[in-house]
């Protein structure tokens, strides 16, 4: 399986528990390409754009895992996108500190992208590029839900999101930045899955995801519980669950094993700090516990 990874990486400053790391690697193909190195059968390409300031540093440590890029876009003019993430109990607040350019192009035929803008750097052009060179097209727009200015990170809606998901065949976005379509989780992904494809997910952190699926002439929605850990680092857990997910579903098309998987990753994924693979024995032990501990509605 072919898959592409299109989005900014990015070098994070997070604070938590009081503590600073500096210069995490992250973004969405950073912490996709690492939990994606477990899976047998697996070609991970990234597309993304990187500052003058990290090409070295990014390149070293992405050399761990097998990854192509296509492209790696390297702005001369510009510095890599740097968040700084500050976390307080299951509260995030989120600082831009520099802004990458565009992600202009993808070079190359997939069967599989994973499309997950952090700010701005995805346009709708190039997702309509991308579909038609794309078998399968999956998106977690986090960048759509909140400002791209330098400063403080504010929750906001880019209602382009509404253009771009006829596009999509899954999407996934937070319990956070559900609550900006509507306050109703239900409605919310009753509204998604009258747009996309297929699926729509919204993860919940600690109390799971609900993934909704078009079932005859009725909306099911599965509730997947979380693993239960104690979590050291909650960042890019969402961007492992979207790539996990999407994997498995593409496997056997069954959404139920698929969100099991997926939120067992997101929980291994937590117990590091920065992009790490996924241990399968584990990773399967964990799925096949909350197995036993689906529910589910049919609206």
């Amino acid at each position: 399986m072919d898959i592409v990874v299109i989005g900014h990486i990015s070098l994070d400053t997070i604070i938590i528990e009081g503590k600073d790391y500096i210069d995490v690697l992250g973004g969405p193909p950073a912490y996709i390409s690492y939990a994606l190195s477990s899976f047998s059968n697996i070609k991970v390409s990234i597309a993304t754009s990187i500052g003058y300031d990290a090409l070295s540093f990014v390149l070293a440590e992405l050399s761990k895992v097998n990854v192509d890029f296509s492209p790696l876009i390297t702005y001369l003019n510009k510095k890599t996108t740097r968040y700084v993430l500050l976390y307080k109990g299951d509260k995030r607040e989120l600082l831009l500190k520099a802004k990458c350019g565009a992600i202009s192009n993808v070079i190359g035929n997939f069967d599989v992208a994973i499309v997950s803008p952090i700010v701005d750097e995805v346009s709708l052009n190039l997702i309509k590029n991308i579909r038609e060179t794309t078998q399968f097209l999956s998106l977690d727009p986090q960048g759509f839900f909140r400002s791209n200015k330098l400063g403080k990170v504010r929750r906001a809606l880019n209602k382009e999101l509404f253009s771009i998901l006829p596009l999509v065949d899954i999407v996934k976005i937070s319990e956070d930045e559900a609550s900006l379509i509507d306050e109703d989780l239900i409605k919310c992904i009753r509204m998604l899955l009258n747009r996309v494809k297929r699926l729509a997910i919204i993860t919940r952190g600690s109390r799971g995801s609900l993934i909704g699926l078009k079932e005859d002439n009725h909306i099911k929605v599965l509730k997947i519980p979380a693993y239960p850990i104690s979590v050291k680092d909650p960042t890019g857990a969402g961007d492992v669950f979207i790539a996990v997910f999407t994997v498995q579903y593409l496997m056997n098309e069954d959404p139920l094993w698929a969100g099991c998987i997926a939120n067992a990753a997101a929980s291994l994924s937590t117990e590091g700090r920065g992009p790490c693979s996924i241990p399968y024995h584990e990773l399967i032990k964990r799925a096949q516990v909350l197995l036993e501990k689906v529910s589910q509605d049919t609206l």
